[in-house]
C-alpha cells in the first residue's frame, strides 16, 4: 500500500486514482472484491478490480491508516490469503507425532508403540471374530436370526460407528493440504514422506476399527452386549487420541516427548498454494470429506441390508447341521390310542385298532430340516423344522402314518417334539407337544440342552435326548484321502457332507461295521433254551439284507438280517419271513409272512417294506407283531449278551430286571467275513 502515491494494494490488486469515495463506495469496493474471490476468479481470468473515485482523495486512506486491520479483513473475506492459502492446523495424535518426530527418537517410538498397540488389539479381535465359524460358509459367524430389538439396535449402532470414526475423514487431508517443506526448518523430522505415511496409518486404523466394529454389530444377537462390545472397539480406535493426551499432560517420561506435544501446537500448514481462493478450497475438501462418509455409510449399510434379507428369508440356516440323529427317552409310553378307540381323539380308522401303547422310541432316528418345493428352508416361529426321515431319505412312512417333528415353540420358549394329529387332549395352545426342552431361545437344533426334558406319558415325567449332528466335514489323512472324524475314519466326506463309507462299514457316520453277512445266535444260559432253538429253526442263516447296488440297507442307522436258505447257489428269503433289525433302541425277531406283501423276489419285497417302515406304525398286531424282542441297547453287535424276552411278555412287563428271560449272543458264521478291523467281535 503506497499512501502517498495514492494507490492502494488490495489482495493482488491496486484501488488507483483515490481522489474521493462515499461510504457507499467503500461498500462496493469490499462487496466486490469479495465475489470475485468467493467465485473463484484469479488475477489472469478476473475482471478489472479497480475502482474510481471521484470524490474526497483522503477518505478510503485514512480509513485503512486508522484502520489497519480493513485491509486484512478484505483479504480474509475473500479468503484469498497474500502468502498462498489457508492456515492448516494438525489433528492432535499420535499420527501427528509420527509425522513430526525424527526416526527412531523417543517421541517416534513412543507413537509408534501406540499404534503398534492399538492395530494389534484390532486385528486380534478379528481374528477372533472369525476363526473357527460356527459352520461353513458363514464366515463372519452372522446370526441365522435377530429379535426387532436387535434390528434397530444395529442399524443406530452403525450409524454411530461412522459419527465417532473420523480418522478416515482425517486422512484425507493428505490430498487437501500441501505440503510444507519450510517446516523442516524448525522440525527437520517432519518430511514429505511421514507425511504421507501419517496419513496412510490414520487411515488403515480408522477403517480397521470401522470393520472390526462393523463385524462386532453383525453378530451380536443381543443388545446389550451389542453396545457393550462396540463400545470396547471405540474405545480401541480412540487411544490414538489417548496416546496423544497422555504425552501432552506428561505422564511419559520420554525424552521430548511432552516438547513435541507443545510444539505440534504452533505448526501450521497451508490449505491452498495456488491462486485459487482458500474458501472453495475449504470447500472442495468437506466435498471430499462427505463423500467418503456417505460412500463409507452407503457400503455398510448395503453389505447390512443383504445380510438381514437373508436372514428374513432363512438363508444363514443352511450353513447350519441340516440332519441329527434323534434319540427321545427310553422306557416312555403314552396310552394315546385308547382314546382314539374311546372317541376322545378323531384318529384315522387304522389306529382304532391298534391296542399297544405309543412308545417314544419308536420316533428315534435321523431327523432332516424340511424345505418347500423351491428348496428354501422351511421357518416356525423363525427357526427350522425338523422332521424324521425313513431310510429312502424322505419323510415319507405310508398313510396315516406321520413321521415325528421337532420344532421351536415361542409360546413356551421350548423345541418339542410332536407327531401330526397326536395330542394330549387339551386345547391350550402349546404347540401339541409330547416332549419338550427346558426353556431356551437358541435357533438351532444342535445347541439345544439334552437334559431335563418333559414327556407327556398322560402325566408329565422327566428324561433326556440325545442329539447328535451327523454331518462330516472334509480333512485330509497323512495319505491324502479325504477320510475325516466325522465319518469316524473308516469313511470319505462328500460335499453334501454326507459320508460314503469304505468296504466293511456303514451307517450315517461309518460307525457300524458291515462285514458279517452272516450270524447265528449262541445261547449263554442253556443250550436246550432259546438259543439251540433259533439256530435249530435257522441255522445260521440269517442274511443280510443288501440292497441292489450291494450295499447293506440301513433301519434306525443299523442292519437288517432275514432268514434265509441257499438255493441253486443263491440265497433266497426263506418261509416263514424272519428278519432281525434295531428297533429305535432294542432289537426284534419278527416274522413278517403277513406284513409284507410278497410279489416275485422276497428280497425286493423286503427293501419296499423296509424303506418306508416306521416301527410305531407298522407293529400292527392284526398283521403280525415282533417274536422277540431284546432290552434295551446303543450296542450295534455287541459281543455281551443281551436279555431277550417274547413279545407278548414284553408287552405286559418291559422291566427285564423282573420275570424271565433269555441272554443271547451274535456269531458271524463265514469265514471270509472282513473283522479284522472289528476287533469286538468274533467269528465262529
Amino acid at each position: 500500500m503506497n499512501v502517498n502515491g495514492r494507490s492502494l494494494q488490495i489482495g493482488n490488486n491496486f484501488v488507483m486514482n483515490s481522489t474521493a469515495s462515499s461510504s457507499d463506495d467503500q461498500v462496493e469496493l469490499i462487496s466486490r472484491e469479495k465475489k470475485n474471490c468467493e467465485d473463484g476468479e484469479d488475477e489472469e481470468t478476473s475482471s478489472p478490480r479497480s475502482l474510481e473515485v471521484n470524490s474526497d482523495a483522503n477518505d478510503v486512506t485514512t480509513r485503512i491508516i486508522q484502520d489497519p486491520g480493513l485491509l486484512a479483513n478484505i483479504n480474509q473475506d475473500r479468503g484469498c490469503l497474500t502468502d498462498g492459502g489457508e492456515q492448516y492446523q494438525l489433528e492432535e495424535d499420535i499420527f501427528s507425532m509420527i509425522f513430526l518426530a525424527p526416526y527412531f527418537s523417543p517421541s517416534f517410538v513412543y507413537a509408534m508403540l501406540v499404534f503398534g498397540v492399538q492395530m494389534t488389539i484390532l486385528v486380534l479381535a478379528l481374528i477372533n471374530l472369525l476363526k473357527d465359524p460356527d459352520t461353513d460358509g458363514n464366515t463372519l459367524n452372522i446370526p441365522p436370526y435377530i429379535p426387532g430389538e436387535v434390528f434397530f439396535a444395529q442399524f443406530f449402532a452403525i450409524l454411530i460407528s461412522l459419527f465417532v470414526s473420523d480418522d478416515v475423514v482425517a486422512s484425507l487431508d493428505v490430498f487437501l493440504v500441501n505440503y510444507d517443506k519450510d517446516i523442516q526448518g524448525k522440525l527437520p523430522g517432519a518430511t514429505f514422506v511421514k507425511w504421507i505415511l501419517s496419513n496412510l496409518f490414520r487411515f488403515l486404523e480408522g477403517m480397521l476399527g470401522i470393520l472390526v466394529a462393523f463385524v462386532f454389530i453383525v453378530q451380536s444377537e443381543d443388545v446389550l452386549y451389542l453396545f457393550l462390545d462396540f463400545s470396547a472397539v471405540q474405545f480401541v480406535s480412540e487411544l490414538d487420541n489417548v496416546g496423544y493426551y497422555i504425552a501432552d499432560k506428561g505422564y511419559i517420561s520420554f525424552s521430548g516427548v511432552e516438547e513435541l506435544t507443545e510444539s505440534m501446537k504452533d505448526v501450521k500448514m497451508r490449505q491452498v498454494n495456488n491462486q485459487r481462493t482458500a474458501k472453495k478450497s475449504m470447500k472442495r475438501r468437506k466435498m471430499l470429506q462427505l463423500l467418503v462418509f456417505y460412500l463409507t455409510m452407503v457400503g455398510l449399510y448395503s453389505v447390512w441390508g443383504v445380510m438381514k434379507v437373508s436372514q428374513l428369508k432363512g438363508n444363514f440356516y443352511e450353513h447350519e447341521c441340516q440332519k441329527f440323529m434323534i434319540k427321545l427317552p427310553t422306557r416312555k409310553k403314552y396310552m394315546f390310542f385308547n382314546k382314539c378307540r374311546n372317541g376322545e381323539q378323531s384318529c384315522p380308522e387304522s389306529w382304532k385298532s391298534r391296542e399297544s401303547s405309543l412308545q417314544y422310541t419308536d420316533f428315534n432316528g435321523l431327523y432332516e430340516k424340511m424345505v418347500d418345493t423351491d428348496g428354501n428352508i422351511e421357518l416356525y416361529n423363525n427357526r427350522p423344522l425338523y422332521r424324521q426321515i425313513s431310510s429312502k431319505g424322505n419323510p415319507d412312512f405310508g398313510l396315516n402314518s406321520p413321521p415325528g417333528i421337532i420344532k421351536y415353540c415361542e409360546q413356551l420358549e421350548s423345541w418339542v417334539f410332536s407327531i401330526k394329529g397326536v395330542s394330549k387332549g387339551a386345547n391350550a395352545n402349546d404347540c401339541s407337544w409330547l416332549v419338550k426342552s427346558p426353556e431356551t431361545e437358541v435357533l438351532t437344533l444342535n445347541h439345544v440342552p439334552e437334559g431335563d426334558w418333559q414327556v407327556w406319558t398322560g402325566a408329565i415325567v422327566e428324561g433326556d435326548v440325545d442329539i447328535t449332528c451327523v454331518e462330516c466335514k472334509d480333512t485330509e489323512r497323512a495319505d491324502g484321502q479325504t477320510f475325516d472324524v466325522g465319518c469316524n475314519y473308516h469313511g470319505e466326506c462328500n460335499s453334501d457332507k454326507t459320508c460314503t463309507c469304505e468296504e466293511g462299514f456303514a451307517g450315517t457316520t461309518c460307525s457300524m461295521c458291515s462285514g458279517c453277512t452272516r450270524f447265528k445266535f449262541e445261547d449263554r444260559v442253556n443250550e436246550d433254551d432259546l438259543g439251540a432253538m433259533l439256530n435249530s429253526q435257522y441255522p445260521g442263516n440269517f442274511k443280510r439284507l443288501d440292497k441292489d447296488d450291494g450295499h447293506p440297507l440301513e433301519l434306525y442307522d443299523n442292519l437288517v438280517y432275514y432268514h434265509a436258505i441257499k438255493k441253486d447257489g443263491e440265497w433266497i428269503a426263506a418261509d416263514p419271513l424272519f428278519t432281525f433289525f434295531y428297533w429305535g433302541d432294542q432289537y426284534v425277531l419278527w416274522n413278517l409272512q403277513y406284513a409284507v406283501h410278497i410279489f416275485g423276489d422276497r428280497r425286493k419285497n423286503l427293501i419296499e417294506f423296509f424303506e418306508t417302515f416306521h416301527s410305531a406304525w407298522d407293529f400292527q398286531k392284526e398283521k403280525s407283531e415282533p417274536r422277540y424282542v431284546s432290552q434295551d441297547t446303543d450296542d450295534r453287535w455287541d459281543q455281551t449278551p443281551l436279555k431277550w424276552r417274547l413279545f407278548t411278555e414284553y408287552e405286559k412287563n418291559s422291566d427285564f430286571s423282573i420275570g424271565q428271560y433269555h441272554e443271547l449272543a451274535f456269531r458271524c458264521v463265514e469265514e471270509e467275513a472282513t473283522f479284522d478291523q472289528c476287533p469286538y467281535r468274533q467269528n465262529v
